[in-house]
């Protein structure tokens, strides 16, 4: 993930390879952080711009593996405020 102040609302962005699989299999993997990312936005700090790079290894991982991916992101930069 990249991270890079905006100053203004926080925006994401998805990045998925053609190595990652077929058109099916690529855009699964963005609507799956799409989804995970509005079920944490509410806790998210604003003003930022949110870069997610999908690699090889979220194929098959299931809704609640990419949300628990995307918060521990979020924690490690600092910009998530839920609860512990």
């Amino acid at each position: 993930m990249y991270i890079l102040e905006n100053g203004g609302d926080t925006r994401i962005g998805i990045s998925v390879s053609k190595k990652i699989g077929g058109a099916v299999v690529r855009n699964r993997q963005k609507r799956l952080i799409k989804q995970a990312y509005r079920a944490l936005a509410s806790q998210v700090l604003t003003g930022y711009d949110l870069v997610f790079i999908v690699r090889a290894g979220m194929v098959g991982m299931s809704f609640n593996e990419v949300a628990g991916s995307i918060r521990h992101l979020l924690k490690k930069h600092e910009i998530y405020r839920g609860r512990p």
